[in-house]
């Protein structure tokens, strides 16, 4: 789910809010502690590490 969303956040100009109920998270918070946890950092901090 985490991978599906890296690719997402790197290839598309999709919201983080859509990209994680793409993945299968009901929750906002949720999908960003999971993301979080995997790769310290936030998905708005790892889009802009990577474009």
């Amino acid at each position: 789910m985490i991978t599906q969303a890296q690719r997402k956040l790197i290839s598309t100009d999709k919201s983080t809010t859509n990209i994680s109920y793409e993945c299968g998270f009901n929750s906002i918070s949720r999908f960003n502690l999971a993301f979080k946890r995997i790769n310290n950092c936030t998905p708005r901090e790892f889009r802009k590490i990577f474009i």
